[in-house]
């Protein structure tokens, strides 16, 4: 019997993630007639109450909610089609990878959610973790909300979620994971997303290939550096 496929569905807040784990559910458990099983993390019940997940576009159904992945293993009984795992990235990264692979090597298809990037731009390892073992990875960007000098909206696609505070400015420190909605977060392109002060964004010459092969001594391309750590 072959192994399970993963599905990964990354991307910014807002984007339709859940929206889209929810649709490929529905479509297993309702017109397919697969029986299949939702988890939660525990910790966010504060979006809308146990046992009931709420999607940030409005569409509820029933999930089963975990403080760990392991108990996802307990949890299974029955002839179980697939599995499904939602706002992933609040799992510890080793614990979620060992579960989805026992998942994967016991054919159970398992398809997971989250965001791959915190407020300060950096990798959700729980989420990256997964990336080579993926059959499929979905990408679901919101909008940059960011907005212009004469009041429009930027519009360009979110890769960021800033965080912010009660009073609208950027948070760029703090711990990384923190619940909220539209009133603590807020999609941004490259463009108008605001690093930490201690991940530098610096200018740096590079020397072309012909300047490295000594052709050309002083040909230089200028090029923007992240530094993360």
């Amino acid at each position: 019997m072959p192994v399970g496929k993963l599905t990964l569905i990354l991307g910014t807040m807002f984007g339709g993630k859940t929206e889209e784990l929810y649709n490929l559910a529905n479509t297993l458990n309702i017109h397919i007639k697969k029986k299949i099983l939702f988890f939660v993390p525990d910790k966010n019940n504060q979006r809308d109450g146990e046992n009931i997940l709420k999607s940030h576009r409005g569409t509820r159904f029933c999930v089963r909610n975990i403080k760990c992945p392991e108990e996802i293993i307990a949890l299974i009984e029955g002839n179980v089609h697939a599995v499904f795992i939602d706002e992933a990235q609040f799992f510890d990264e080793k614990s979620l990878a060992n579960i989805v692979l026992g998942l994967l090597l016991n054919h159970y298809n398992v398809y997971v959610a989250g965001l791959d990037s915190d407020f300060q731009g950096k990798p959700f390892t729980s989420i990256t973790s997964l990336f080579p073992y993926a059959h499929k990875v979905i990408r679901k960007n919101s909008i940059c909300t960011f907005l212009n000098d004469d009041e429009t909206l930027c519009g360009n696609d979110a890769v960021f979620n800033q965080r912010l505070t009660l009073e609208g400015n950027v948070a760029t420190y703090g711990k990384q994971i923190e619940v909220g909605a539209e009133e603590k977060y807020a999609p941004r392109c490259w463009e108008h997303f605001v690093w930490p002060e201690d991940i530098a964004v610096t200018t740096a010459k590079i020397p072309s290939c012909e300047s490295i092969n000594g052709k050309t001594a002083k040909d230089y391309k200028e090029i923007q550096i992240v530094h993360y750590y």
